[in-house]
């Protein structure tokens, strides 16, 4: 699609799944994180990035009727977007800016030796919290949304990712990490000295926590679909774009063809299919905007598909549902996937 790196705008002219939804009667909500235009030009000073909270129009115009956007924890110290705004409100951006920079940077770092995070826990409200703000925000789509079109949300949460940043009650709820946590294979992999391997710990440990808080959110959107009387006629699908290293063979960060790196979650709940099944075979991105477009009972390829250029044609994706329906144990052999 001519996106071949983070930076850049998501081009105008390829199709989208919400714009296929959207067009099928549903109504669209894009809540949380994008990274569908520009981030900020590399180097731009603090807060002179893009003012994405002016630029809802255009986010919408890729297949939402409404937007809400928190462009990235490291991203809001030069962007401005709705969440920026929240903490504009309360008088803490610029504390944040700065927090967020104290914090240590991702930038260049991918060895465990070169990471520099210092993993300190927020010091702001819990409710300005970015996963927090996000949840809060889906709960209140959720709440004022069109009740005769059909919903579909886009829920996009910015965690688990630099900077670590607990909130500190879900940080006084993990352990320590045993030093034999870490995975090493090959006679090649970079071992840790004493002092990075305790930094790395630390770091995990501020993960894990991270990962908590995203749960108890995820448990909150629930809670509310079932309130609403809307969890038995709601598929919820959760993903992410990528893993993290964290310390794994001596590397940190997630441009690596390992599976830390390279292997991530995909959970579908499908209230006509409550199995609990496992499915160890592997699937594409693709697969599950494919997925999406065929509970909604549209044809992807249809839905996704340029007559022109000829190669937009061909869409490589395709519909979990005979997985979720029992019919088969997989849809792929193999899985395609790069990095720089």
């Amino acid at each position: 699609i001519g996106t071949l790196a983070m930076s850049g705008d998501l081009p105008r002219g390829i199709p989208t799944y919400a714009q296929a939804l959207q067009k099928a009667g549903y109504h669209t909500a894009g809540i949380g994180k994008f990274h569908w235009l520009q981030t900020w030009k590399w180097g731009a000073p603090v807060g002179h990035g893009v003012n994405l909270a002016g630029l809802h129009e255009e986010l919408k115009g890729y297949g939402f009727d409404e937007v809400w956007e928190a462009t990235g924890k490291q991203l809001a110290v030069k962007n401005r977007c709705d969440w920026c705004v929240q903490l504009e409100q309360k008088g803490v951006l610029e504390d944040y800016r700065r927090f967020a920079h104290s914090n240590g940077t991702n930038f260049g770092a991918r060895m465990a030796n070169d990471a520099n995070y210092t993993c300190e826990p927020w010091p702001f409200d819990e409710e300005d919290y970015v996963d927090v703000a996000t949840a809060n925000r889906v709960i209140q789509s959720l709440r004022e949304r069109p009740k005769d079109k059909p919903y579909f949300g886009f829920a996009s949460f910015c965690g688990p990712h630099p900077p670590f940043d607990p909130l500190p009650r879900f940080l006084e709820m993990v352990d320590e990490e045993p030093d034999e946590a870490f995975v090493y294979g090959a006679e090649d992999d970079v071992e840790m000295d004493a002092e990075t391997r305790a930094r790395m710990i630390k770091t995990r440990c501020a993960y894990r926590a991270m990962l908590l808080c995203i749960d108890e959110q995820i448990g909150r959107i629930c809670e509310e679909l079932e309130r609403l009387g809307m969890l038995e006629n709601t598929v919820i699908v959760f993903t992410t774009d990528h893993g993290e290293m964290l310390g794994d063979h001596g590397f940190f960060g997630k441009q690596y063809p390992l599976w830390q790196s390279a292997t991530v979650p995909a959970a579908i709940r499908h209230p006509d299919y409550l199995s609990g099944a496992r499915c160890e075979s592997v699937i594409e991105m693709t697969d599950l905007t494919a997925t999406l477009l065929d509970i909604a009972g549209l044809d992807p390829q249809a839905a996704l598909a340029k007559d022109w250029p000829a190669f937009n044609d061909r869409i490589p994706c395709r519909s979990l549902l005979p997985i979720l329906r029992g019919e088969t144990d997989r849809i792929l052999d193999y899985a395609f996937c790069e990095c720089n």
